[in-house]
């Protein structure tokens, strides 16, 4: 809804004339300064995390970057050592898990193997003391949306692996928590499985509305549901944005090759204007857009990282607007149904990776042949060459 002011007074405070401060929704979790310590091991580090009402948020990371920890904090099942966690505006942070209004969907699935379908979806409404009737009507409501309106009587075993999962994440939705973890959720389910259930929760987060956090080491997964990533490192957060953003503008060297696959060609500033930086680099020169991550202006001799995506990089002759050239050897590739990779080995021994779409009558390549890379000057990213990947 918008609302239209016909005076710039109306926003001004009545007894004070001065401009009224916008009061901002408040979040669903924040976290402030939490620190996690077991022993001499520090699993997190001074966290601060704002999560917006109905936001689906992705804690992405390496195994011990300190995203399970941080769920688990959440939860209620891990107590910071330093801090404070908020729900919903209430300091949580020494509630046990049954008092923070929250549901938990495992990699497991958490099933009661003995009770049917219906009984499993039920279970937190009875303990509730909801009545029967209402419970009846919930847990048919529960089962049309996660689209298995007629398994109520089945057991869990009778099931496919992706069906469980379904009937996990209903046994939260069906008595409306503000907020719903899932651990890992899709780890279990072969490819196409875990595909079909990425959507199927996106269509659910979408319907629903609920605040939903996951935790996750696959990329694709989290770029796929995410409004937005979190993306951790060794129990700090190394940068939090759109998904988009974290896979073509990484602040860091480990972000960016964490995301996906990532051409990482060491480089030296020659020059630097307000919009393009020409770099000195083993194979000649490069073009790129001058970095506006950073506040501190490059100068020449300056040691960065350039980052070129596998998909921005063609092969053969390239096209008229590419500023970016380098000759190579192919060494192989790599056919992944839609997509084809190809292994380049440049003449200092370097690799770079060369994604292209496939088709019927594309014209494959053979090991050893002479090839021609070709990048444009906007497809690569500069970043500052102390952010080393761990």
């Amino acid at each position: 809804m918008f609302c239209f002011l016909e005076d710039e007074s109306d926003m001004n405070d009545p007894a004070t004339g001065r401009a009224a401060a916008v009061e901002q929704p408040r979040p669903m979790v924040e976290l402030r300064h939490v620190s996690k310590r077991f022993g001499g091991f520090t699993a997190l580090a001074d966290v601060d995390l704002q999560v917006a009402r109905g936001e689906f948020l992705t804690l992405l990371g390496p195994s011990g970057s300190g995203k399970t920890t941080l769920l688990n904090m959440i939860a209620g099942m891990t107590p910071p050592t330093e801090g404070q966690v908020f729900i919903d505006g209430r300091d949580a942070t020494s509630l046990p898990p049954a008092e923070r209004d929250l549901g938990m969907v495992f990699q497991n699935y958490a099933l009661m193997p003995h009770m049917t379908v219906f009984d499993n979806i039920a279970f937190p409404l009875k303990v509730r003391k909801v009545p029967r009737g209402e419970i009846a009507e919930r847990v048919q409501r529960a089962l049309d949306l996660i689209r298995l309106p007629d398994v109520g009587h089945r057991k869990p075993r009778e099931l496919s692996g992706g069906q469980q999962q379904r009937v996990s994440l209903a046994r939260c939705i069906v008595y409306n928590p503000a907020l719903i973890l899932l651990d890992e959720p899709l780890g279990a389910l072969d490819k196409k499985l875990r595909e079909q259930m990425q959507l199927e929760i996106k269509r659910i987060h979408s319907e629903l509305g609920i605040t939903m956090i996951n935790v996750t080491h696959d990329q694709d997964e989290a770029l796929t549901l995410s409004d937005r990533i979190v993306l951790m490192n060794r129990g700090r957060i190394e940068q939090h944005c759109a998904p988009e953003e974290l896979y073509f503008r990484p602040r860091t060297v480990f972000a960016a090759d964490f995301m996906g696959e990532a051409n990482l060609l060491d480089a030296e500033v020659a020059d630097a204007t307000d919009t393009h930086v020409r770099l000195d680099w083993a194979h000649g020169a490069l073009l790129a857009p001058r970095p506006t991550h950073t506040q501190e202006r490059l100068q020449r001799g300056d040691r960065v990282v350039v980052l070129v995506r596998p998909e921005c990089v063609s092969m053969g002759q390239g096209e008229a607007g590419d500023e970016n050239r380098v000759a190579g050897r192919l060494r192989d590739s790599i056919v992944l149904g839609g997509v084809v990779k190809h292994y380049v080995t440049l003449p200092d021994g370097k690799e770079l990776i060369v994604q292209q779409p496939n088709h019927v009558r594309r014209s494959a390549g053979f090991a050893g042949q002479d090839v021609h890379l070709a990048w444009q000057a906007h497809d690569a990213l500069v970043l500052q060459a102390g952010s080393q990947p761990s």
